[in-house]
């Protein structure tokens, strides 16, 4: 996909979406507008487009971060605020493209939250829902399908506060322009 990106150089890109809170005081549906992004390396990018209020840092990993415990390690051993698993790639892409970026995450599970273990599966890499890999996870644990409206419930709270910080950071930047 980053091939046919077309957007050109200078041009505001902001990544918004979904991660799983690590700090305790990021409760389930709270936004967080990045200062700084990371890898479990310690790799940072800080974004070009940040709130004047303390936003927070988001650590990138290459697998799921799905337990209280694994956001616990993380946490301690990062310091960073959220999870996901694409804004240090999406930084490193928008700075070789000079693009002004940005990230906002939406709080889907906080630090005391699980999720299925293999619900990392059920999006492809373009963020479409794959129906079918969800109906074998229930199909191997039918205790999932419990879980199911209320990650949904969770993941729209966050995105709703996303919407909101979206509107925000815009506004600032439209205001410093």
């Amino acid at each position: 996909m980053a091939g046919r990106c077309r957007i050109p150089e200078g041009h505001v890109v902001i990544l918004a979406g979904i991660a799983g809170g690590l700090n305790p005081e990021l409760e389930t549906g709270h936004s967080l507008v990045a200062d700084a992004v990371i890898d479990e390396a310690g790799l940072q990018r800080v974004p070009p487009l940040r709130l004047d209020e303390r936003g927070g840092v988001i650590c990138t990993c290459d697998s799921l971060c799905s337990t209280p415990e694994a956001k616990a390690r993380l946490r301690d051993g990062t310091g960073a605020d959220a999870v996901d698993m694409e804004s240090i790639y999406f930084a490193k892409l928008a700075e070789e493209r000079g693009w002004k970026w940005g990230v906002i995450r939406g709080i889907s599970d906080d630090c005391s939250s699980s999720l299925p273990s293999n619900c990392g599966t059920w999006m492809d890499a373009g963020g479409r829902t794959r129906p079918w890999r969800i109906i074998q996870s229930i199909l191997a644990d039918p205790k999932i399908s419990v879980q199911l409206p209320g990650l949904q419930r969770s993941a729209t709270r966050a995105m709703q506060a996303v919407g909101a910080s979206l509107v925000q950071l815009l506004a600032s930047e439209h205001a410093s322009a």
